[in-house]
Order: C-alpha cells, then sequence, then structure tokens
C-alpha cells in the first residue's frame, strides 16, 4: 500500500465513523466520572457513599438524602489547571496549560416529613462528572532506510494537535428516607447533560535524504456535540451500630442522545497523494449511546465527636455499553455495527476505589483522601490509571459552613500516530490536573 493510499484510507474511515460520533474513545470518555461536586467531599477523596449527608454522595448512592436532618443549600465552584506533556523518541513537547473557573456544585434539600424516629426528604443536586478540557501536541518520526514504505532514506514527520472543550453536569432528583436512624435509602432519577467539542490536527512531512520537503499532507477534524441522557438510581445505607455505616447503591444503563457537528479536510500538495483533496461536513448528525450502569460499595466509621474514616469502591463496565441511530441507511448502520464491534474488545471493566478521612476539631475539620480509577481499556499502550491526591479544610457554625480543598489527578496514556504503518508506537501523554474548589452551605 501507498502512503497516498493509505492517507486516503484513514481520512475516509474517520470521516464515516466521526460523521455519526461513533468511536471507542468517545464510549470510554463519556462512562468516566471524577465526581467533582462538593468542596467536602473533594477533599476526602469523595468516599462519602456510605454518609451520606453530602449533595456530591447523593448522586452515588441516593440514600444519603436520607440522612439530612434540616432544609439545606450547597453551592461550590473552582479554578482548575490543566497541563500536558508528550513524549517520543526521546522527544518532549510541554503544552500550555489550560486554567479558569468552573461551577462543580449546587444542592438543595427539602424535608418533607420529622418525626421522632423517621424522616423523609427531596433533594435536587447538580454535580459535575467529568470535565473534558485538554490541550496537546503529539510527534512521531520513522526514518525507512530500506524504502519499504518510503523511497530509501526518506524520513517521516508528524505532530498532531488535539484542543478539547466539554463538561458533563448530572442533575438528580433523588428522594431519601430515614427509618429508626438505622436504615436509609433513597431512588433517584439522575439526568447527564454533556457537551463536547474537539479540534483535532495532524500535520505530515516527508523528507529526503537532504532533508528537502518532498511532500505534505494536513488532516483537519472538527466534532461539536451536546446531548442529554436519562438514569435510574436506588441505595441503602445500613448502621448496625451507631459509629458504623454501610452502603450499597445501583445505577441503571444511561440512555443518552446526541446531537452534533461534524467536520473534516484531508489536503495534500500532490506530491505525497498527487493532489487529491477530500472532506465533508454534517452539520446536523443524531445518534444515541447508552453508557454502564454502576455498582457501588461503602463503608465508613464515625468516631463521634473526632472524625470518620470511609471507603467506596465502584464498579462499571464501559464494553456493555453501545451505540444506535436514528433512521440509519445501510452503511451508517455498519458504521454502528463496527464500533459496537470494537467497543466489545477493546473496552473493559473499570474499577473506582477512594478513600478519605476527616478530623474534627470543635468547628474546624482537617481532609485527606485517595481515589484511583482504572483505566477501562484493554490495549496495553493505554492501560493507565488515574491516581488522585485530595486535602481539605473546612468550617461549620450553626447556620453556615465553608469548605476548601485541593485535589491532583494525575495519569498517562499513549495515542497512535495517524500513520501507524510508518509509526507503529504511540507517543505518550502525560496529564496533570490540578483543582481548588470553594464551597459555602447554609443550614436552614
Amino acid at each position: 500500500m501507498t502512503l497516498k493510499q493509505m492517507l486516503l484510507a484513514v481520512g475516509v474511515v474517520s470521516f464515516s465513523l466521526g460523521v455519526n460520533g461513533q468511536s471507542v474513545m468517545e464510549m470510554h470518555m463519556f462512562s468516566r466520572y471524577q465526581n467533582l461536586g462538593t468542596a467536602r467531599s473533594a477533599g476526602t477523596g469523595g468516599a462519602f457513599s456510605a454518609l451520606g449527608n453530602d449533595f456530591s454522595s447523593i448522586s452515588i448512592n441516593p440514600a444519603g438524602a436520607g440522612v439530612f436532618r434540616k432544609e439545606q443549600i450547597d453551592v461550590s465552584v473552582g479554578i482548575f489547571s490543566n497541563s500536558a506533556t508528550t513524549r517520543f523518541g526521546g522527544e518532549t513537547i510541554e503544552s500550555p496549560s489550560q486554567n479558569g473557573l468552573t461551577f462543580t456544585n449546587f444542592g438543595k434539600v427539602w424535608m418533607i416529613n420529622q418525626e421522632r424516629d423517621r424522616s423523609s426528604s427531596f433533594a435536587l443536586t447538580v454535580n459535575q462528572n467529568m470535565s473534558f478540557r485538554e490541550e496537546y501536541r503529539g510527534l512521531g518520526f520513522a526514518e525507512d532506510p530500506s524504502g519499504e514504505i518510503f523511497e530509501p532514506g526518506d524520513f517521516y514527520d508528524e505532530i498532531t494537535d488535539r484542543n478539547i472543550r466539554g463538561t458533563q453536569y448530572d442533575v438528580g432528583l433523588t428522594l431519601g428516607f430515614n427509618e429508626g436512624y438505622k436504615w436509609y435509602y433513597g431512588f433517584g432519577v439522575g439526568i447527564p447533560i454533556s457537551s463536547f467539542q474537539q479540534n483535532y490536527v495532524n500535520d505530515q512531512q516527508l523528507l529526503d535524504i537532504n532533508d528537502d520537503i518532498v511532500g505534505t499532507s494536513i488532516y483537519d477534524e472538527f466534532i461539536d456535540v451536546a446531548g442529554i441522557g436519562i438514569n435510574a438510581r436506588a441505595g441503602v445505607i445500613y448502621r448496625p451500630i451507631p459509629a458504623l455505616r454501610i452502603g450499597l447503591s445501583a445505577q441503571s444503563p444511561t440512555a443518552h442522545s446526541f446531537n452534533g457537528e461534524f467536520d473534516f479536510t484531508l489536503r495534500d500538495d500532490g506530491v505525497l497523494s498527487t493532489g487529491d483533496n477530500i472532506g465533508g461536513l454534517n452539520p446536523n448528525y443524531r445518534y444515541t449511546m447508552y453508557t454502564s450502569g454502576r455498582l457501588n460499595a461503602g463503608i465508613a466509621y464515625v468516631f463521634r465527636r473526632f472524625g470518620l474514616i470511609s471507603i467506596d469502591y465502584d464498579y462499571m463496565n464501559p464494553s456493555w455499553g453501545s451505540y444506535g441511530g436514528r433512521n440509519l441507511d445501510g452503511d451508517l448502520q455498519s458504521d454502528v455495527d463496527r464500533a459496537n464491534d470494537a467497543i466489545d474488545n477493546d473496552l473493559q471493566p473499570m474499577h473506582f476505589v477512594r478513600a478519605g478521612t476527616e478530623i474534627r476539631l470543635g468547628d474546624f475539620f482537617i481532609r485527606g483522601g485517595y481515589s484511583f480509577t482504572t483505566s477501562g481499556l484493554v490495549n496495553d499502550y493505554q492501560a493507565t490509571q488515574t491516581v488522585g491526591n485530595h486535602l481539605g479544610f473546612g468550617y461549620q457554625g450553626e447556620k453556615i459552613g465553608i469548605n476548601l480543598s485541593l485535589v491532583s489527578f494525575t495519569n498517562t496514556t499513549g495515542e497512535f500516530s495517524f500513520d501507524t504503518q510508518a509509526i507503529p508506537n504511540p507517543f505518550l501523554i502525560d496529564r496533570n490536573r490540578t483543582m481548588f474548589t470553594i464551597g459555602l452551605t447554609i443550614l436552614q
């Protein structure tokens, strides 16, 4: 296969799949979550599913709504800084940092009924589940002295620029119940609202043995999608003794409906592919996505007035997800089928572990936590984990509370170049996301 044929084949495949939003990586992205909600929860690693009384935890275990004893409002906002470094063949590229303000949480709980040993409540929550914002530059290069792919002695050089924006917020409507301060249970509906934009540019050059440019090719892709989904969730928290709490919860698969725009161009100077230029635009394509359900277990021990420790575990399986379409013809349905087959083969179960502690000093609190998430990707070059380190402080008065948290997430993944025949090894991306969050609590 000539380089011209390879480039055109990749471009056509990218268009046919992208125009329907069908990709393994998109399924993987929308299956992950970090639950960046309240500052209190973020400071303890997000390990609150067995404790309740926190608006982030309600999104995981709705029984947490039953733990509230007073009506309450929470609002949290954050400042983030994202950085990325790419590595290939001894070369390193530092990408520009992405900084900004973000809204992470709003919560309001109303007490429906309060008796001596039982109560019920209704909670409205808005939690930031995911942030997709990042920018990085990848690189790759290869020499072909044998002339199997290019002319003997030619050097192939490739630069990739990827700019991503977007978030997912989970809007939750939850009923919580307390029975004798021993059993808490809850039922809810989650409505994820997602937006995602990506601009991807791949610039390729072919140099001869004298380092003169003998060919260039540029692939430019733009994706802009937005969607809304729905799921159901239920959970229970049990207190066998006053200090110990055990939580279990389950969330159904989420059905998403997406609308978006896809545009791409593949331009060549006439040397690599004799002047071929292809492109396409679909300004209004629609598709559906079904992401995996979630199982959660948590355990916490409360040391009366001195603090607490808590551990959470979540299980999701992105390979259970699938794509669908609306009024698809034969070719587009084939694209969907191929994407679903790739999901089955390339994705695997994800495991989320969160642990945290809170030390109480009168009205003040010191918090710390750790989180660990497996990648969910089968390929070895991508099978890396995300690690989070969490720190927090808080004050809770009679009516007003203020919470602060500082969180750092790190991970390393790999990405293949545009032309895997010329450059068979991926470049590596080292990512770091730092988030400072401040939250206000008002007891009513």
